[in-house]
């Protein structure tokens, strides 16, 4: 962390979007790892050596290519 970012408005800084991956897991869905919203919370930085501790779900193909993850990607959550 320590980082500063720059104020403005929040359209400008990328795209916002959630998920519909839920915690359910279905026979005819790929399975995934699920980032949720303890992991973000508590800064967790998360990498292939450490995938053990994301649950493990299933998804379907769309749900995927909307919501995977890539290197660099910056995760956060709102307190409203």
């Amino acid at each position: 962390m320590g980082r500063s970012f720059r104020s403005g408005r929040r359209r400008s800084w990328g795209r916002f979007q959630t998920s519909s991956v839920d915690k359910l897991s279905k026979d005819n869905e790929e399975q995934v790892f699920l980032v949720n919203y303890m992991n973000v919370y508590r800064q967790e930085n998360i990498n292939n050596s450490n995938l053990k501790i994301l649950q493990v779900v299933t998804a379907k193909e769309n749900q995927i290519k909307s919501s995977d993850l890539k290197k660099g990607d910056i995760l956060f959550t709102l307190f409203l």
